[in-house]
């Protein structure tokens, strides 16, 4: 499933995009869906940087799929690759369960529009349990199809969630200038 979003924000491109890049960390307090989230790894590489992190998040889940997926279960390694040149992060998640069942992945990019920040999200979620030997066969389409459908409905709030976070982080850093 391909999304594409566009979210505006009352930001210079490059104070956002440094601020998602060195901060997100500091971010986490203004995304109600996060428990928790650790940097594992970062490496400065030329022109890029590349960040590991660990997010722990809190859905409330469908009873069919409530069963299977557990809250604590909700966690996911992001790898981020932010091209420091272009603006531009190219992301992937790896959640914790069901990896070889559910990959997502896409780019965030950072552009100048007059006194605003255009972030551009575009990626990709694919979920195949057709495989996964703890479903009963009868269900497995059923269950690809809604977890697609929950994973799909979560993408947009989600980032904008997270992008609003940002403007808050921002205004109470410089102290509401």
């Amino acid at each position: 499933m391909h999304f594409e979003y566009s979210i505006k924000l009352a930001l210079h491109a490059q104070v956002a995009y440094e601020t998602m890049r060195d901060h997100i960390d500091k971010i986490i307090v203004y995304l109600p869906n996060i428990v928790g989230m650790k940097i594992l790894e970062r490496r400065d590489t030329g022109n890029s940087t590349f960040i590991i992190s660990h997010w722990q998040g809190k859905h409330v889940l469908p009873d069919i799929i409530g069963q299977i997926i557990k809250v604590p279960d909700m966690a996911w390694l992001d790898r981020a690759e932010w091209q420091n040149d272009k603006q531009i992060c190219n992301w992937s998640y790896e959640p914790f369960v069901f990896k070889d069942y559910i990959r997502m992945g896409g780019t965030d990019s950072y552009t100048q529009e007059g006194n605003e920040t255009i972030v551009k999200i575009q990626g990709d979620i694919d979920v195949n349990f057709l495989h996964y030997p703890l479903i009963p066969t009868v269900l497995k389409n059923k269950i690809n199809e809604q977890i697609s459908g929950i994973l799909y409905s979560l993408v947009e709030p989600n980032f904008i969630t997270i992008y609003k976070g940002l403007e808050k982080y921002i205004e109470a850093s410089s102290g509401g200038h």
